[in-house]
């Protein structure tokens, strides 16, 4: 698959998203998988799978996301489309003139923090934060990571989207669907053999 192919999907599901916000339809997340010469195609069942089980709060309980992305991570494994897509909500972080005026050791420092940090970092002024649709495209090989802000009120894109490509290899954490170690597989199965731990009925 080619790069333009791959960001062209991640615009094709964050405009979804938009779409779902503006008739109010909007669950917290989106997910979709593409097969060549089948097209793409939402993946409606595991969105409300993960919505009933862990709540419309998810994406704020770090355990509840393990478990989330735990669930999507099966199903690629078990039936790995040519890619896949996932839309979330996030804050998205702006420097200020304070922020680029200070050496750019020190940026890179501060970028390197926690989510909490950015937000101590907003009440200091180097950083504004908005709103974001984050939508990340992947296949087996290639990650398109693209970044759109968004005003939640009017549901429409504002200024211009970051985009990133960049190789499966060497990405990690909980958003990684492809390429995972037959140990990391067999914890995510202990992880969704136990729910009831992060408070899920």
């Amino acid at each position: 698959m080619t790069d333009k192919l791959l960001q062209g999907l991640a615009l094709q599901v964050l405009n979804i998203a938009k779409s779902d916000m503006q008739r109010g339809r909007w669950s917290g997340v989106l997910l979709a998988h593409y097969f060549e010469g089948k097209g793409l195609k939402r993946m409606r069942d595991v969105e409300k799978l993960i919505g009933d089980r862990l709540g419309e709060d998810w994406l704020n309980s770090g355990a509840k996301k393990d478990l989330a992305f735990g669930l999507i991570k099966i199903c690629v494994q078990v039936a790995p489309p040519d890619a896949l897509m996932m839309v979330t909500l996030i804050n998205a972080f702006k420097p200020t003139p304070a922020f680029t005026a200070l050496p750019e050791v020190e940026q890179h420092a501060l970028l390197d923090r926690t989510h909490d940090h950015h937000h101590e970092m907003v009440a200091e002024g180097l950083l504004t934060v908005h709103d974001a649709l984050h939508a990340l495209a992947q296949t087996p090989q290639r990650i398109c990571a693209y970044i759109q802000r968004v005003d939640t009120r009017r549901c429409l894109f504002t200024g211009k989207p970051e985009i990133v490509l960049h190789d499966q290899e060497g990405f990690d954490g909980r958003v990684k669907m492809y390429g995972l170690k037959e140990s990391e597989m067999e914890g995510l199965i202990e992880l969704l053999d136990r729910p009831r731990k992060v408070g899920v009925q």
